[in-house]
């Protein structure tokens, strides 16, 4: 019988699955990872409202063209990522940002998402995974892979 591991995703992460960056094949290894132990993707709604706004954000600074931004936006869409919540998902990521002295909340959703459901969250925000590791140990810094 197969267990499904189940993990969350920061978009930051993502970003890098279908922009060329630095680390975009280490980003593609660690995916590649993941398809093959059948890994559940999840994330909160905010994923998607943050992909937009990072792709836009580098139309801006030209480091892509809108072509690849649409490309991008869509190539991430039909990924298997899986968009869940949790109850009172925006309250506890207050809750949390306020407790680990966040400037935002958005960080914190996803957070609230791995401790609710109890699964690995992986990052590539340095800062937050140093700040969140002790209240959230199952946090993984993209970097350590």
């Amino acid at each position: 019988m197969t267990t499904t591991t189940t993990i969350c995703v920061d978009i930051n992460v993502a970003i890098q699955l279908v922009v060329a960056e630095d680390t975009s094949v280490k980003a593609k290894s660690l995916w590649q990872s993941w398809a093959e132990a059948d890994t559940q993707l999840v994330v909160p709604s905010l994923f998607w409202y943050e992909a937009a706004s990072i792709l836009s954000k580098k139309v801006h600074r030209q480091l892509i063209t809108d072509a690849e931004s649409t490309s991008a936006l869509i190539t991430l869409m039909n990924m298997p990522f899986q968009t869940i919540s949790v109850e009172n998902l925006h309250m506890r990521a207050l809750e949390m940002a306020l407790r680990l002295k966040q400037p935002q909340a958005y960080d914190a959703h996803y957070l609230v998402i791995a401790q609710a459901i109890n699964c690995e969250f992986w990052t590539d925000d340095e800062r937050l995974y140093r700040t969140a590791l002790q209240e959230v140990p199952q946090i993984k810094w993209f970097r350590n892979y």
